[in-house]
């Protein structure tokens, strides 16, 4: 028998061996570009909300780091309002501006870095609030998942387009075609809370292309809700 196992296990270890050989990949070089990443949120009672502004730049794929930009300036203005964004670290550029003129007025955010100057012109996108949120009973595949039940009142007539940042690094996004002007349910599922853990849900307004650009980051990222291949999580709706 012993003649017949070493061999064997011989062999083995030359086919474990040959599968961890390292293929290096030639990719091309890009030339370095700015990456902006902006993010406004209304919520709460105060009378101001912070906006943040992240400005990295572009890396090779293999790069451990990605390179923050600590030395440019930052304004958002409005026809009779500049606010400078002060840098505070790793990227990040914030300010508090008073939520009427985020709300009521287009703003334009104003980049200077290194002499080149950029531009980009937004108006807040109004969404409604929650109706309510409500843990249900149902499951889906392994029986274990915790059920969510988020509910909210479409406005009319408009077309509207929605971000849901589910926490936990989860998002799911919709939009109102089959239930414009309408009260709708979905539910979502986590399979990895346990009692006690608190999750925090927000309801975001967006416009149809970044609606359409996170749809695809969304997909190609594994989250896609409802994805029989992802049992991290997933959203049913309920009309």
């Amino acid at each position: 028998m012993k003649k017949v196992i070493y061999p064997l296990l011989i062999l083995f270890c030359i086919i474990a061996e040959s599968c961890e050989n390292v293929i290096d990949v030639d990719l091309p070089q890009t030339d370095e570009r700015l990456v902006i990443d902006g993010l406004i949120r209304i919520s709460g009672e105060k009378n101001s909300d912070l906006v943040l502004i992240k400005l990295t730049k572009t890396a090779s794929f293999y790069a451990q780091e990605v390179p923050i930009v600590a030395d440019a300036k930052v304004e958002m203005r409005t026809p009779d309002q500049t606010y400078t964004l002060e840098f505070v670290d790793a990227g990040f550029y914030t300010a508090e501006i008073p939520r009427k003129k985020l709300t009521n007025e287009t703003f334009q955010l104003h980049i200077n870095y290194q002499n080149e100057e950029y531009e980009g012109s937004a108006t807040m996108i109004p969404t409604p609030p929650l109706d309510s949120l409500t843990q249900g009973d149902g499951s889906l595949f392994t029986g274990d998942e915790k059920e969510i039940i988020i509910s909210y009142t479409d406005p009319a007539p408009s077309r509207n387009y929605y971000l849901f940042d589910l926490d936990y690094g989860f998002y799911f996004v919709s939009e109102d075609t089959f239930y414009q002007g309408n009260p709708f349910s979905f539910s979502y599922f986590y399979d990895d809370l346990e009692a006690g853990d608190r999750v925090k849900i927000n309801i975001i307004g967006v416009d149809k292309d970044f609606y359409d650009y996170l749809n695809i980051v969304i997909t190609q990222t594994g989250q896609d809700a409802g994805s029989p291949f992802e049992p991290w999580y997933a959203a049913i709706c309920r009309i």
